[in-house]
Order: C-alpha cells, then sequence, then structure tokens
C-alpha cells in the first residue's frame, strides 16, 4: 500500500471516529431527558454497555485495518497506518480543544 493511499485511509479512520464520539456525546448529553425517570441501575447499565461498545468500535477504528495488515505480512504499512491514524487523532483533539479554549468563553 502505498504512503498516499495509507494517509488518506488514516485521515478517513479518524473522520470516523470523531462523528462516532460526536455521536456519543450527543447521546450523553440528551441522556437525562431519555432516561429521567428509570431507576439509577438502568442508566448504569446503558453507560457501562456504551463504553464497552465505544471501546470495540474505537478498536476497530483505529486498529482494525492495520491489524489485519500486520498479520497479511504489511509490517511497515500496518504500523504506519495506527501511527497517522493515531496522530490525525492527536491532531483533531488540539484542533477541538483550541477551537474551544478560542471560541467558546
Amino acid at each position: 500500500m502505498e504512503k498516499k493511499k495509507i494517509i488518506t485511509r488514516a485521515f478517513l479512520h479518524t473522520i470516523a471516529a470523531v462523528a462516532y464520539i460526536a455521536a456519543v456525546v450527543t447521546f450523553m448529553q440528551n441522556a437525562e431527558e431519555l432516561f429521567r425517570d428509570r431507576p439509577d441501575a438502568f442508566a448504569g447499565v446503558i453507560m457501562l454497555m456504551l463504553f464497552v461498545i465505544s471501546a470495540a468500535l474505537m478498536g476497530i477504528i483505529v486498529f482494525g485495518k492495520p491489524a489485519l495488515l500486520y498479520f497479511d505480512g504489511h509490517k511497515k504499512e500496518g504500523v504506519s497506518l495506527a501511527l497517522y491514524t493515531t496522530g490525525f487523532l492527536v491532531l483533531a483533539f488540539v484542533i477541538t480543544v483550541t477551537c474551544f479554549v478560542l471560541f467558546l468563553k
């Protein structure tokens, strides 16, 4: 796999991760209204399930394809894809924090 294709795939994985994170945050912001009249244990179960599902999905998004590449003998490409994806996630984090600091005072 060529470097440009790896970088493009890493960027798309990051977009998918950021979109999923935004969806989870939206759900969590509205969860109190959705589950207002439910027992606290119900909310705890829902949040723990969401945590486990999120860990699994983020693992697949960030490390799924890199692991497949690595175990198919394309070790350099697999490691590169994981590192580029992680780098793009760090960049997305820095951009998000900067926007919150600068524009949401």
